[in-house]
């Protein structure tokens, strides 16, 4: 995942974590609003707003492509949950922020 958003507490260490995920073909880059205004209210958060990853045609998408309305979108989501959720922990790891915190 690319992390066009990442913002860090000015001084010390997070004391939280806030994940801000893109619509349907967006972009981390699209979070900027809301990441500034919560920045502004949590200023020891860390906020990351990572980018999906491109599918067929470039635009980016948290699971594979497809009608948002198919039988395929739970199996398409479940595939694509456990890289998600390695991905969370492995920031709460290098930011030492725990579960409960993010």
């Amino acid at each position: 995942m690319e992390l066009p958003i990442e913002w860090l507490p000015a001084a010390g260490a997070p004391e939280q974590l806030i994940l801000l995920f893109h619509g349907d073909a967006g972009s981390g880059a699209d979070m900027a609003p809301l990441a500034q205004a919560l920045r502004a209210a949590f200023p020891q958060a860390a906020l990351l707003a990572p980018d999906a990853a491109p599918s067929v045609g470039g635009s980016r998408h948290w699971a594979a492509a497809g009608p948002p309305d198919d039988d395929g979108l739970a199996p398409r989501l479940a595939a694509a949950l456990p890289g998600l959720l390695a991905w969370v922990q492995a920031q709460q790891q290098r930011l030492q922020v725990s579960p409960a915190a993010t």
